[in-house]
């Protein structure tokens, strides 16, 4: 029984590292920042915001973490790699503490 509060303990622990507010390493193309928030077991919803025009422009969408990757309805993914860092292709974004 102990073993099993453990394992749910560790899994969740994993899963509230990986909320937070990333910002692109180079902010000099957009989307400058991703809000990720967990939802249950290994759904997420993330949001990007991005400034166009001089106006704040975001989208929103669920994605499933699979093996450190987070995979979003539309069939794109991110990354999640050490170090509080998302490598969304070939950008990376840092997690604010």
């Amino acid at each position: 029984m102990l073993l099993i509060g453990i394992a749910i303990y560790s899994c969740s622990d994993k899963a509230s590292k990986l909320e937070g507010v990333y910002v692109r390493e180079e902010p000099t193309k957009n989307p400058d920042s991703i809000f990720i928030t967990h939802l249950k077991d290994k759904h997420y919803t993330i949001e990007v915001r991005q400034w166009k025009d001089g106006q704040k422009k975001f989208k929103s969408t669920t994605g499933t973490l699979d093996k450190d990757q987070i995979y979003f309805e539309n069939g794109n993914s991110v990354q999640v790699i050490e170090n509080n860092t998302i490598l969304a292709g070939r950008v990376k974004y840092l997690k604010i503490e």
